[in-house]
Formats: structure tokens, sequence, C-alpha cells
């Protein structure tokens, strides 16, 4: 299988270049992305043979069709847009799957991800959880965004915390199907999840993920799982204490 690994960012971290150049050097079989919103000046020096950088002029993926994912930038394309233009409509070869990671999402280990990927080879969308509404009626869960659908698809709708997510190749094809028809996208909460529901693809919900949640403050774990991701720990020097504590603990 082809896979490839992106972390989505607004501006360009050395934390993340170091950590996802690691990844490519353990994992050679993997492609390893930084998406960034905004231009890094100067940028990180890199090595273009572990890692490739993803930037666009925003008018180019919304020509397409790609933005109104960020809830805080729905007039134009962030560095989500962005980077699933690239991977529906500018790449080469497809990828089997892509997992999508927000900077302040804690990988804790250089094999955390491809584990997750032999636990579960083939479903189409790895979230957190998966959550759905079928009509105007079904008020089994409150959730406040679920407006933001009104109008721009029909039912059934789902959701989920989606600051890691794993995305096949079908379901890519699916956002580009949407994309091109629509010409934009949906509240990336809803996005995959409500794709992946309405074309009967295969959705999981990892136990590893259950750490992937909403808070305003860092959510730091006492005991950090290996084979687990934790969301949001925006501080990346914790990222790298709890990947030294971990590797001292396994040592």
């Amino acid at each position: 299988m082809q896979r490839a690994i992106c972390f989505l960012t607004v501006h360009a971290n050395p934390t993340t270049f170091r950590f996802a150049e690691s990844i490519k050097q353990r994992h050679p079989s993997y492609d390893v992305f930084i998406c960034i919103d905004n231009p890094p000046f100067p940028m990180i020096p890199y090595n273009s043979e572990w890692l490739t950088i993803i930037q666009y002029n925003h008018q180019e993926c919304e020509s397409h069709g790609y933005m109104g994912t960020v809830v805080y930038c729905l007039d134009r394309a962030c560095s989500r847009d962005k980077a699933l233009y690239y991977f529906c409509c500018d790449i080469q070869r497809p990828y089997d799957h892509v997992w999508f990671l927000e900077e302040d999402v804690f990988v804790p280990t250089l094999d955390t991800l491809t584990l997750l990927d032999g636990k579960y080879p083939t479903d189409d969308l790895l979230s957190a959880f998966n959550e759905t509404k079928i009509s105007d009626f079904d008020n089994r869960d409150y959730w406040q965004h679920w407006t933001r659908l009104s109008g721009r698809i029909d039912y059934p709708w789902a959701h989920s915390m989606i600051s890691a997510v794993r995305v096949s190749k079908h379901l890519l094809d699916c956002i580009q199907k949407f994309a091109n028809n629509k010409k934009h996208l949906l509240f990336d909460e809803c996005l995959f999840n409500t794709l992946a529901l309405q074309n009967e693809l295969v959705i999981s919900c990892p136990p590893e993920m259950t750490h992937i949640v909403f808070s305003f403050q860092d959510e730091i774990p006492v005991n950090v799982d290996p084979t687990f991701l934790y969301h949001p720990i925006k501080c990346l020097a914790i990222h790298e204490m709890l990947r030294s504590k971990l590797s001292s603990c396994i040592m």
C-alpha cells in the first residue's frame, strides 16, 4: 500500500520538521508532507528527500472549490483545504491512505501511526468518533455546528473531532467529486464523516484515538500510551519532552 502522512500547520516550526523527517527516516515506504498555511520567512532547512512541503496561493485552491473547511477562515483556503487540494487534484500517484494531523496532535513515537495502519489496514476513515444526524427531527445528540450543513448537503450527516484522521483514496475521491460539483467543501468536523457515511464507506473509531478531544487548554497525559494519539497539546516543546521521557522509560 502507498501511504502518506501530512502535518497541517499555520506557520512552519522546527519541531514539526524534525519529527516529520524522523518518521520518513524510520519508515521510508511512507511519504511525509507538511502543509503550511502561511509562508515561512525564512524557510526552515529540511531534506527534500525526506520531506515534501505543500504550499499554494490560496486563490488556486479556492478556484477549484477547496475552501470552507476551517471555521475561523471560511472565506479563504487554509492549510486543510490546501492539503486536500494537493491529495485530490495535484499529485502524480494516489495514496491508499493519508493521515492528516494538526500540529498540536501529539504523536508519541515514530511508530505510532504505522502501528495504527497495521491494526486498521483497510478502513476508509479513522476518526475519534462518529456521531450522526439523520433528519431535522433527530435530536439525540446536541451539537452547535449542525447548522453549518443546512442547505449545503442532504441528510444523513455525521461529525467527529478531526484533528487527526486517516482518509482512504476512496474518500478522497468522494471529496474531489463534492468539490467539483459544489465549488466548496464542508466544515471540516463534518466533511470526512458525512461523505464517508453517505458513500457507504467504512468508518472506524479506534480506542487509540479517544484522546483526540476539544479543549482550550493543553491536555497533557499523565501516562503516555505509545500507541495512542493525543490532542490538544499546543506547546510543541511538551511534545519533545514527552517523547524523550517515553523513550527513556522504554529503554
